[in-house]
Order: C-alpha cells, then sequence, then structure tokens
C-alpha cells in the first residue's frame, strides 16, 4: 500500500515528460540519466532533478520538465500519506492504544521511505531499438542495480506473530513495529536488486522517460523480498 501511495505522488506532483519535439545534443550516457531519474524518484533529490531540469531545457522550449517545488515538497507530502495509512491501520486495532501506536506506525514508514531513499543505484547497461512510434527516435532500455537492505519480508510477515488484529495489544503492536524500523535501519545484510528503465531519445537528441516512479516498487519489493536478488552474472 505505501509503495503505490509513492509511486502516485511522483505520478502526480511531478511535470510529465511527454515532451514536444526533441532537438537538443545528449551530454548524457543513458546509463547516467537513468541514474538521475532514480535519486529524483526513490530520494526526492533536488540537485539530481536541477541536473535534469538542465540537461532537458532544450527538449521543453526552455522550461524545466520536472516541478522541483512539487520535488521539494514530497516528504511533506508522504508524512500526510503515513498519517493517514497509520489510522486506516488502527480502524481494525480496537485494543491498540492510538496515542501511542499511530507515531511508531508513522516512524515505522518513515523508516522505510529513509531505506529507499538511501538504495545505492547504478545503470551497469543500456540495450537500443528504433522507436517504432516516433520514427527517428530511438528507445534504450537501461539496466540499473541497487543495493538495499536485505529483510525477510515487510511489515505483514514482521507481525505474523503479534496476534490475531482484533485482540492485539498495544506493547505487541510497538515491539512489532519497532522490529521493523530496526530491520530497516541498522540492516543485518545488503542484497543487489535489478531494475529496468526505458529512456527515449537518441541520436543527438536528450534521453527522457515519463515512468521513473516504477523504481519505487523495484527497490522496495527488492528490500521485502528474498527471491528478489539479481543474477550474480547479470550485466
Amino acid at each position: 500500500m505505501l509503495r503505490r501511495t509513492r509511486t502516485a505522488l511522483f505520478a502526480a506532483t511531478l511535470a510529465a515528460c511527454a515532451a514536444p519535439a526533441l532537438a537538443a545534443p545528449a551530454a548524457l550516457a543513458p546509463e547516467q540519466v537513468a541514474e538521475l531519474y532514480l535519486r529524483v524518484a526513490l530520494a526526492h533529490d533536488g540537485e539530481a532533478g536541477k541536473r535534469l531540469n538542465d540537461y532537458l531545457k532544450p527538449a521543453f522550449g526552455g522550461e524545466d520538465a520536472l516541478d522541483l517545488a512539487a520535488l521539494a515538497a514530497a516528504p511533506k507530502t508522504l508524512d500526510d500519506s503515513y498519517a493517514t495509512f497509520a489510522d486506516s491501520i488502527l480502524g481494525s486495532l480496537p485494543k491498540v492504544d492510538p496515542a501511542q501506536a499511530k507515531p511508531a506506525i508513522v516512524a515505522a514508514m518513515k523508516s522505510q521511505s529513509n531505506a529507499v531513499a538511501r538504495a545505492q543505484c547504478k545503470g551497469v547497461s543500456n540495450q537500443q531499438r528504433p522507436n517504432e512510434a516516433q520514427p527517428g527516435q530511438t528507445i534504450a532500455t537501461v539496466t540499473y542495480r541497487c543495493q538495499v537492505p536485505a529483510l525477510n519480508g515487510g511489515l505483514e510477515q514482521m507481525m505474523a506473530d503479534k496476534g490475531d488484529p482484533a485482540s492485539m495489544s498495544t506493547q505487541a503492536l510497538l515491539d512489532g513495529f519497532a522490529a521493523y524500523r530496526k530491520a530497516l535501519d541498522e540492516p543485518a545484510a545488503q542484497r543487489t536488486v535489478e531494475g529496468r528503465i526505458d529512456l527515449y531519445g537518441g541520436d543527438g537528441k536528450p534521453w527522457m522517460t515519463g515512468s521513473f516512479a516504477e523504481a519505487i516498487d523495484v527497490v522496495t519489493d527488492g528490500m521485502l523480498n528474498p527471491s528478489a536478488q539479481a543474477p550474480k552474472n547479470a550485466e
């Protein structure tokens, strides 16, 4: 649920990258452009957003492709979504004290968001093909890899032994969310996860995309799912 909230946030607050006619020499390789998009999506990185805007300005008539004000406001917007998420959980926990539980839930959600933001991602390769929908343009599929905390499951698994929600105690909930925070903030191990992002441009034109927020799901699922480990021999 939380990762869907973050993805929706970027879809709503960052300007769509469906540009007018492309017309600028590209100064960055597809892997480098993908890394900037990843920093924007995962960490609300204002410097990465500024670099992308500078890179893409010629293709957008001198205007910004990304809304940097919305990017700067993203942490506050996410905080509001965490509070709403906490309220939705507390509605099914009648025995739990909301005054104690809500701050613990929000803190755990922030720990998850911070873990996503700390993911170390690098573009490792790209494969290019003609863009059949736009003759003369190219699609570069960039494969990227991220180092993330290696958890053995998410909140659902962490809370599995805390009892039925209808009878769960405040202390049981606090213990479960504290354990989740610790696993995120002080991970015992890391794993490498792999994703792909399609960029559009090429032939002297800047690379761009409008679907970079999907990386949030790649990283979040990669943290929580042991089977998400990338193949060791993948490039």
